[in-house]
């Protein structure tokens, strides 16, 4: 890191995987993303990723079925580079850590982000070994201290205000609701990001939360001005009444 980068620049971190299946142990996974960014400036400074082999894992049926051969050139690449690959979801778990570690080591203020933690932090904690992925990140004495992870999903249905139904849902995703409260439309990337791929999917998550943030930083700061600004009219004209009071009492 650079001198630029103080104690107070906060960092985060994204992680996307695709899979087989939903079963870690019987299907193993296909590919973890990653990238680390100055927030919310979202300035990347490192990016991660990494296919494992599906040797000793299946593909599940039902995830091919209603996913997989609907994506077909999505498909084909994942089935060439898991092929490819010598690498075990173990060993890219492993390898993920090291990277963290190599790479947000020095740091502080550092969160790690998920659009689905449920999924994405089981696979981490299942192939993990000895590596806690809630214990990844230091303080400021450089002790690693329990970090939460960021749900993005449900960080842009807050955001939005509403009670978000499974029609709703399935109609607007949570950050087309984000951004309708706030009147705003996320740019595109200026290079596109491929769906269904692990490290530009992480890097669209990342994109997304930073841009919300900084969104919700200037909606803030301007009702500080504006709460300032109340503040000063209100004491100038508590100042009057008094000044009137007084001058009423001299007459």
């Amino acid at each position: 890191m650079n001198s630029t980068d103080t104690e107070h620049q906060e960092y985060r971190v994204s992680i996307d995987l695709e899979a087989a299946g939903s079963l870690p142990l019987k299907n193993g996974f296909l590919c973890l993303g990653s990238t680390l960014v100055r927030f919310p400036q979202y300035e990347e400074i490192a990016t991660f990723k990494k296919w494992a082999s599906m040797e000793g894992y299946q593909w599940d049926e039902a995830c091919v079925e209603r996913f997989w051969k609907k994506n077909p050139a999505l498909y084909a690449e994942a089935l060439e580079e898991t092929k490819r690959s010598k690498l075990s979801p173990f060993q890219v778990v492993q390898l993920y850590f090291e990277w963290l570690e190599e790479h947000t080591g020095t740091l502080t203020n550092v969160q790690l982000i998920s659009d689905n933690p449920a999924y994405d932090v089981a696979y981490l904690r299942v192939f993990g070994g000895d590596h806690d992925i809630f214990y990844a990140f230091k303080n400021k004495a450089g002790e690693r201290v329990y970090t939460d992870i960021i749900d993005t999903t449900s960080f842009f249905v807050g955001v939005s205000h509403r009670y978000v139904t499974r029609e709703v849902s399935c109609d607007l995703s949570s950050i087309e609701l984000a951004e309708r409260q706030l009147w705003i439309k996320v740019p595109a990337p200026e290079v596109p990001e491929k769906a269904h791929c692990a490290l530009d999917d992480a890097r669209g998550m990342m994109r997304k939360y930073c841009a919300i943030n900084r969104e919700l930083q200037g909606v803030e700061e301007t009702v500080a001005t504006v709460e300032k600004k109340m503040k000063e009219a209100t004491e100038k004209m508590d100042r009057i009444r008094r000044a009137e009071v007084s001058t009423s009492y001299i007459t």
